[in-house]
């Protein structure tokens, strides 16, 4: 079978070798846990993938509202899930990628959260760069918010819920 992104994968290759690693630059303060922020992880693969005419390019195909859910303090918490269509390009060569995001926000902020939790995930996977995060599937953080659910959809589910 012909590899028709030769080129490509070469040049993707080469950022991956310069961005191997980045150290946990951000601090959550409210939950207190430590995070690659999106402005190192995206400065990084930039130059790297400058240094190489690599180019990088995002369009978001979709943003959906999700369910709004009931913070500790009686507000509302507004969660947006969006998908990005990633593509890479390398002289005559490209490759697409679809990632997906959440975000969440008592305010305005829900999308462009999404929105750059896409980016800074997508970047992450492509170019395979370790963070020194917490596997997701050995941690699960505190549940922040709580869902409203009214008496007549409790009512309605099955008897072995």
């Amino acid at each position: 079978m012909e590899n028709k992104t030769q080129k490509l994968d070469a040049a993707v290759f080469r950022v991956m070798e310069k961005v191997d690693y980045l150290k946990k630059d951000g601090k959550n303060q409210q939950q207190g846990y430590a995070f690659a922020s999106a402005e190192s992880i995206i400065g990084e693969v930039r130059a790297a993938a400058l240094s190489e005419k690599l180019r990088i390019s995002i369009s978001y195909s979709s943003a959906v509202d999700l369910e709004t859910a009931a913070t500790k303090n009686g507000g509302n918490m507004f969660r947006v899930r969006v998908a990005a269509n990633i593509i890479l390009r390398f002289e005559d060569e490209c490759e697409l990628h679809t990632f997906f995001g959440e975000g969440a926000d008592s305010g305005d902020k829900a999308l462009s959260k999404a929105k750059t939790m896409c980016l800074k995930q997508a970047l992450r996977q492509i170019f395979l760069i370790e963070t020194g995060e917490h596997d997701a599937d050995k941690e699960t953080q505190p549940e922040t918010v709580k869902p409203k659910v009214d008496a007549a959809t409790l009512a309605n589910l099955p008897a072995d819920i």
